[in-house]
């Protein structure tokens, strides 16, 4: 995996907390103790009317 690599979930937030997806921590290749970053940007959904 390239270091510039990066791997995109999209979830809804339905109570306190958020959890990462295990299968997009698989794919990204992410290990027990690794490190890594998150970065959250809030999405726009369209309505019915748009």
């Amino acid at each position: 995996m390239a270091e510039y690599e990066t791997f995109t979930s999209v979830t809804r937030r339905k109570g306190k907390q958020v959890y990462i997806p295990d299968t997009l921590l698989t794919v990204a290749g992410i290990q027990e103790g690794d490190y890594l970053e998150v970065t959250i940007r809030k999405l726009k959904v369209p309505t019915k009317s748009d």
